[in-house]
């Protein structure tokens, strides 16, 4: 019953404007209660310092002015052009087999559109700005941080860098 209501909502979202109210007040919350943690603003100048304009360095809870736009339509198109049936991935896990939840989600997706041009992706970061970053806040606590290069998944390295980032 739960795969049903999920599939239900991907396919019939509707965005009900109380319920959009709701959540918008809540994510507007979050961003403005990240302009008096020093911890998320240290992470915030971090990001931007390190990736540049690059999307990386955007807020994962955007920007107030944009959320405060939002409006149930506008959500409604977004999930109308990017939902595609050759674009979702969906996962499982439990006491299924996998015959049964292909043909269900082939029965229950299999009205969705296909095609279309994806998003393109972002061009590479550029390189990350070096030197320190020092700015003042009217907090008691005083915050260190720094952000260097990753290393690729396959690469020996990163398992020195993953002691580093836990240090």
């Amino acid at each position: 019953e739960g795969t049903e209501v999920f599939l239900d909502c991907l396919r019939n979202t509707a965005f009900p404007e109380g319920e959009l109210d709701r959540a918008r007040n809540e994510v507007i919350g979050e961003i403005r209660n990240q302009k008096t943690s020093w911890g998320r603003i240290l992470y915030r100048r971090l990001a931007e310092a390190h990736f540049g304009t690059h999307p990386y360095a955007l807020d994962p809870a955007g920007r107030e002015e944009v959320v405060t736009r939002l409006n149930a339509e506008a959500l409604r198109a977004f999930h109308r052009k990017h939902l595609r049936a050759d674009r979702l991935v969906v996962g499982a896990f439990g006491t299924i087999e996998e015959e049964e939840i292909l043909a269900l989600l082939s029965e229950a997706l299999g009205g969705l559109p296909a095609g279309g041009d994806p998003p393109a992706p972002p061009a590479p970061p550029p390189p990350p700005a070096t030197g320190p970053i020092t700015e003042t806040y009217g907090f008691q606590q005083a915050a260190l941080g720094w952000a260097y290069p990753g290393v690729a998944l396959g690469s020996d390295d990163r398992h020195a860098i993953a002691v580093i980032d836990a240090i």
